[in-house]
């Protein structure tokens, strides 16, 4: 499961071009990308979709990358 985080994504702003690029290069290493999904930025949203992918996946990686003015910070 790949999670595209940004309510930018969620409200049509921004085209999320990354999750297909991200998709196709895991696939090509033989990581099976079960599904992707964009969320907004509201934590209680986050939470229960990690939560449901750590279910889901029993293990996960994390990757921080950033397109809008928060590119960058933590």
């Amino acid at each position: 499961m790949l999670l595209a985080i940004g309510s930018e994504l969620t409200t049509g702003e921004t085209r999320d071009t990354n999750s297909g690029e991200l998709a196709r290069s895991l696939s090509e290493a033989g990581v099976d990308v079960a599904w992707t999904s964009a969320l907004p930025d509201r934590m209680d949203t986050v939470t229960a979709a990690l939560r449901d992918a750590l279910q889901a996946a029993g293990a996960w990686s994390s990757r921080r990358v950033g397109l809008g003015p928060n590119a960058g910070t933590t």
